[in-house]
């Protein structure tokens, strides 16, 4: 296999875009080991079983951590593996004998005692000599353009290396002790000082400001984690959050009468396109700041083929360019730039972008241009349904003014699907006058000319859904296959309890594997794979947890009710029913002690339970009404008694009369 071949193969591995005849690693000849050290077969068997793992979709940093394999070094081992030999059939596993030990290259010579390592072929020799020199000072100020001027705009590894070797001469150094490759100045020595030096003034700089989010950014843009490594800012897509205060509220029908009880806050996210202005996604989320899932949820609107949902199950209002443009559906845009200055998100929002397919900006490193003027939207819902601006929380005791828009959503009957309603159909009515720098008269023509301009065209689709790859907002995670007993010889995986179905409680096979598992929001599922990719269908939780949808939140929270003694007395297929119920009474008790129509804290909690368990309106009864209703249905029991009573006697009379 020459040189090309050899380098489009060790692409194709890296990329796992290999044949389905090189991926049968089962047709690979397997070689005679029992002549081996014991070391060495350790070492055969765990490269065989990294290279299974890799080829069968095994993420890179389970292979890492589980066989402290380079990664490099282990695509090579399965290039040299597909490689045919002189029958035209893959040498498989017979090549990793050869190549089982990794050879360390280190520049090395021998120099007579005493004398300093300032040539080329020394370890460490460019550092030496740059100590030995006093050059490190020089070299910091042409880099960074310090000192007087005037400065060329751009310094090269080669004007540098220019100057260095014409100090060097100077001082009667030769050709052959010059310590960097003179062929290529940009992979030499001299151009890893330019990259060390320009790297620890950026982060000089931002260490020495006062702004945080800009230093957490610092530690992502330089690779620190293995998340985040090579990502590179831009400014595209903004991720904008404005919150609505106070105007969001809970149903609930106590003895057949419907109240709104308002919640605290809700937060709403949009994703603008900063050159149109176009609301790309959106979700609004109840809380007090915007979550990671809310994040996750406005970005999956963003690019997935679906309608966005309201909670009661109707689709949204239009408002996004998908939805006046079907040419733009599925569509992925280049670049997204978040700004977390309130929305902090971990590594599993980032393994949600990796899905995406493009690359992300963790906050604003150095400054912003002017946001979208999306106030309108939030004005729109102000104007026409409240009396008071929604930055007022109403949860204030110095001034009533600041309970209105509580009371006014609590007037108005304004619940979470009414909420994002209105909220939707506001980003729909958004004017796109200024957005793109001239006037249109129609929403489409700057849709139409976003796409079809040729400085901002959309790249890529979104791609389907894999084991490795799955679905926005879904986590990967590894789960063992147990059995249950010796009785029992079912199969599960235990998450939070346990999950089976008919398939995997049938694989005897699995015993003690692991499988790959997609955890979504709800938890009532979870999708099951093999590690080869295979699909073992959707698992089902045991119990009481797979007759209804529930979040990780709703579970803890009612194995956490001590009124429920969930885990103690049984489990009852009504648990989440009488728990909402139970926290329903808690909010309307909660809210009659509270005047002016003011928020209730435990109703947003309330209202995220109820998103979950999806019910829309929750019915309930108070506990005066049930004593009342138990009375009365004592009364007619013993009124029942009572006639039986008579009855019975009355026959009984009737019997003697005739005796008689």
């Amino acid at each position: 296999m020459n040189s090309t071949n050899g380098k489009q193969h060790l692409r194709r591995v890296s990329r796992r875009r290999l044949s389905p005849d090189q991926s049968l690693t089962e047709k690979w000849i397997v070689p005679n080991i029992e002549d081996m050290s014991e070391e060495d077969k350790k070492r055969y068997n765990s490269y065989a079983s990294a290279i299974k793992d890799y080829i069968s979709g095994c993420p890179v940093s389970y292979i890492k951590s589980a066989y402290k394999i380079n990664i490099s070094h282990l695509q090579s081992q399965i290039w040299r593996a597909i490689e045919l030999d002189d029958d035209g059939i893959p040498f498989g596993f017979r090549a990793l004998i050869p190549n089982l030990h990794v050879k360390k290259l280190r520049r090395t010579k021998d120099l007579p005692v005493g004398s300093e390592a300032t040539c080329g072929d020394c370890a460490g020799a460019f550092k030496k000599l740059m100590d030995k020199e006093d050059l490190w000072g020089w070299l910091e100020s042409r880099v960074l353009k310090l000192g007087p001027g005037p400065h060329p705009a751009k310094i090269t590894a080669l004007e540098l290396q220019k100057e260095l070797t014409k100090i060097l001469t100077e001082r009667g150094y030769l050709r052959t002790d010059y310590p960097f490759n003179t062929n290529r100045p940009a992979y030499s020595s001299i151009g890893r000082a330019i990259k060390q030096i320009k790297s620890n003034n950026f982060k000089e700089g931002v260490l020495a400001g006062s702004n945080e989010v800009a230093k957490t950014n610092f530690d992502v843009m330089s690779g620190k984690s293995k998340f985040f490594k090579g990502r590179r800012p831009f400014e595209e897509v903004e991720c904008d959050e404005h919150k609505l205060h106070g105007i969001a509220g809970v149903n609930i029908i106590i003895d057949g009468v419907l109240k709104t009880i308002p919640t605290p806050r809700a937060v709403g996210i949009v994703i603008i396109d900063k050159f149109t202005g176009i609301p790309l996604g959106a979700t609004v989320h109840l809380g007090i700041e915007a979550s990671e899932s809310a994040l996750i949820a406005a970005i999956r609107s963003a690019i997935v083929d679906e309608p966005v949902m309201l909670p009661n199950g109707e689709p949204a209002p239009s408002f996004r360019a998908s939805d006046y443009l079907p040419e733009v559906k599925g569509a992925v845009w280049d670049v997204m730039h978040l700004d977390n200055a309130k929305i902090h998100v971990s590594n599993a929002y980032f393994e949600a972008e990796k899905r995406l397919g493009c690359q992300t900006c963790f906050g604003p490193l150095r400054s912003w241009s002017a946001r979208p003027n999306i106030e309108s939207t939030f004005g729109n819902l102000v104007n026409q349904y409240f009396s008071a601006t929604p930055s007022f929380t109403g949860a204030g005791s110095s001034h009533d003014g600041r309970s209105q828009p509580a009371q006014e959503a609590g007037n108005w009957y304004i619940d979470l699907p009414v909420l994002c309603k209105l909220f939707y159909s506001s980003l729909g009515a958004i004017t796109l006058a200024n957005s793109a720098g001239t006037l249109y008269e129609r929403r489409i023509d700057v849709i139409q000319n976003y796409v079809h301009g040729p400085t901002r065209p959309i790249l890529r689709r979104l791609p389907p859904p894999t084991a490795n790859t799955p679905e926005i907002g879904t986590s990967i995670e590894y789960a063992t296959v147990k059995r249950r007993s010796e009785q029992n010889p079912n199969f599960y995986i235990n998450r939070n309890g346990k999950y089976t179905n008919q398939i995997l409680a049938k694989r005897a096979d699995l015993l003690g594997e692991k499988i790959i598992v997609h955890i979504s929001p709800n938890v009532r599922t979870l999708s099951a794979f093999l590690r080869n990719g295979k699909p073992l269908g959707e698992l089902i939780a045991d119990g009481v947890w797979g007759g209804f949808d529930h979040t990780s939140e709703l579970r803890k929270a009612i194995e956490k009710d001590k009124d429920k003694k969930f885990g103690h007395y049984g489990e009852k297929a009504t648990v989440a029913q009488s728990f909402l119920e139970d926290l329903g009474r808690r909010v309307l008790n909660e809210a009659e002690k509270k005047k002016n129509g003011k928020v209730v804290d435990a109703g947003l909690k309330l209202a995220r339970y109820m998103e979950a368990a999806k019910v829309p309106v929750l019915d309930i009864e108070s506990k005066k009404y049930e004593e009342e209703k138990s009375k009365e249905q004592g009364n007619q029991k013993s009124s029942a008694i009572e006639r039986a009573r008579l009855a019975r006697k009355a026959l009984e009379n009737m019997r003697r009369s005739r005796n008689e």
